[in-house]
């Protein structure tokens, strides 16, 4: 099929909704636990909703390390069509859950380069396991590199301290 066919015709993403706890330790922006409860719209009959739950809660500490994490998940039935399984099959629910808490910490700590320091200091290093307790793969992990060759070549760093210096500026 082509793309735009495929994307009218297969059915959606599972919609999720999150609750969660999270900290982080302000001098060092290390991350100290995060306690996340995830809802996923199954619709009206089960079909994948359950294995596309537990795909989002293995994603759910997308690259970062959370020396203390929990993770659970209910898949809700609505009287909706179900969304069947799409795509990235959950992994992008529970890693969204994830940057959105990095951002609402960053928000709170005062940051305002979105995120990009906590994002930074957090990210997993060669040594550790994440919390299904799978080893990073130190031939594999490329995550730190890519991660400073976007801030690099992005002018990330610019274009958030434009970012803040117009919105100090303008109100919003």
């Amino acid at each position: 099929l082509e793309r735009d066919v495929d994307m009218r015709t297969t059915g959606m993403r599972h919609a999720f909704v999150a609750t969660y706890t999270a900290a982080v330790d302000p001098a060092t922006k290390k991350f100290v636990g995060l306690d996340v409860q995830m809802y996923s719209n199954g619709g009206a009959s089960l079909d994948l909703s359950g294995p596309v739950l537990d795909r989002a809660l293995l994603h759910v500490d997308n690259v970062y390390k959370w020396p203390c994490l929990r993770a659970r998940g209910v898949v809700c039935r609505t009287a909706i069509p179900p969304s069947t399984a799409f795509r990235g099959f959950g992994g992008p629910q529970g890693m969204v859950v994830t940057e959105h808490v990095v951002e609402h910490l960053a928000k709170v700590l005062g940051e305002d380069d979105g995120g990009t320091a906590l994002r930074e200091a957090n990210l997993y290093a060669e040594s550790d396991e994440t919390h299904f307790r799978q080893p990073i793969n130190t031939a594999a992990w490329r995550v730190p590199r890519c991660f400073e060759r976007v801030r690099e070549t992005s002018d990330l760093d610019k274009r958030f301290a434009d970012v803040a210096t117009f919105n100090q500026a303008h109100a919003h």
